[in-house]
């Protein structure tokens, strides 16, 4: 484990601008859809008080919707690594 965050370290070192670049514009997607997710969601249901919330399917959609789009942030970043990682191991 000390030496993959040794590694992992190294890799930040050597890749981090290309690292930063990913991961904002992983980022920016996600907080856009996120935003756009919540927009949409309040347009449709704008009174969203206790019995609202458990009994309109909508916000149950839109909660399952932001679980995935978290999933997929969480592969997004993973890929990143992944490429970043390799990209490191063709320069060396």
């Amino acid at each position: 484990l000390g030496e993959a965050a040794r590694g992992s370290l190294r890799l930040m070192a050597r890749a981090w601008p290309a690292a930063l670049r990913g991961f904002l514009a992983l980022l920016l997607v996600y907080a856009a859809l996120l935003l756009a997710l919540g927009a949409g969601l309040e347009a449709l249901v704008p009174r969203a008080d206790a019995w609202t919330r458990l009994a309109n399917p909508l916000l149950h959609v839109g909660r399952f919707a932001a679980g995935l789009l978290a999933l997929w942030f969480e592969a997004g970043l993973l890929a990143l690594y992944q490429h970043l990682e390799a990209l490191a191991e063709a320069t060396d």
